[in-house]
């Protein structure tokens, strides 16, 4: 594959991660709990919001397509390819609310507690031995 491209995906998915930090930071300021005619975000319109959007819809499905037809081409299996992106999906939010809780002062729910509890119990049973 062309590295060319391959850095440009990566700059990509790092300028996406770094906007979505932005996007939380300003939904948290004083002027987002003000009734923005806008929306919750400060000084960034619809517009642009709904154009981000359409363009990362787009691109997540042209992903998928890509990556399920690669696995069917080298023998993978679609169940697998799914569990993959399942575990690649929690790796993502758990590094987020990580993000979100580093630094912070934030009481534990009872939300917290049930992620806590449900990642306890796929831990253990991830590192005992076979039955």
């Amino acid at each position: 594959m062309n590295s060319g491209l391959n850095l440009r995906l990566t700059r990509v998915a790092r300028e996406l991660w770094a906007i979505q930090i932005a996007l939380v930071e300003a939904a948290g300021t004083p002027e987002a709990s003000e009734s923005d005619k806008n929306g919750l975000y400060p000084g960034v319109d619809n517009d642009s919001l709904q154009d981000m959007k359409g363009a990362v819809d787009h691109m997540r499905h042209l992903l998928w397509t890509h990556l399920e037809e690669a696995k069917k081409k080298t023998g993978g299996n679609l169940d697998d390819v799914v569990f993959e992106y399942r575990i690649r999906r929690v790796i993502e939010m758990t590094r987020l609310v990580h993000s979100d809780l580093r630094g912070q002062k934030r009481s534990l729910t009872p939300e917290l507690h049930k992620m806590a509890d449900e990642l306890r119990l796929l831990i253990d049973e991830l590192l005992s031995p076979a039955s």
